[in-house]
């Protein structure tokens, strides 16, 4: 269940941590954790340290970032919510344009509130500008504009050298 602590980190295998999660958010106390994966890619980037709160009777809007529970492999998920019909959200990761998930109500654990890279936080996705990326989300375009991006960096990189 548990594995060794190493570098002042507790190691958990998804059962403990979905246990762990569930018992703090219960309490009405922010959860942090570190991200693995590279689907939320740029927002969350893999290493980077998450903050989930509950949602403390605040409903979740489109555009915000949720964790819930993917009732297939009982595992933690962190993506952003492109619709909500009914007590239905749909999620996908920012860095993909392909599958969508679907969450009911009781699944999500919390609203995502906070992300630190490399000991700095990082606010890019969180702010009012969620909604927007939540919007392009929903038919993919937002992964398919970050990888436009990418491609442009990369070749201006290449002209500066």
């Amino acid at each position: 269940m548990l594995s060794n602590i190493h570098s002042g980190e507790l190691r958990l295998d998804k059962d403990a941590l979905m246990t762990l999660a569930d018992a703090v958010l219960l309490r009405d106390v922010p959860f942090r954790i570190q991200a693995k994966g590279g689907s939320m890619s740029p927002v969350i980037r893999n290493g980077d340290v998450i903050t989930i709160s509950p949602l403390a009777g605040c409903k979740a809007v489109c555009g915000d970032v949720l964790a819930f529970v993917n009732r297939l492999n009982n595992s933690l998920l962190v993506h952003r919510v492109i619709r909500i019909k009914g007590d239905d959200y749909f999620f996908r990761g920012d860095n993909s344009s392909g599958t969508v998930e679907v969450a009911a109500a009781d699944q999500i654990l919390g609203r995502l509130t906070g992300v630190e890279r490399n000991g700095k936080a990082v606010h890019f996705g969180l702010g009012p500008e969620r909604i927007l990326i939540g919007f392009l989300n929903r038919s993919g375009g937002f992964s398919l504009m970050i990888k436009s991006a990418r491609k442009v960096f990369q070749l201006l990189q290449r002209r500066i050298r």
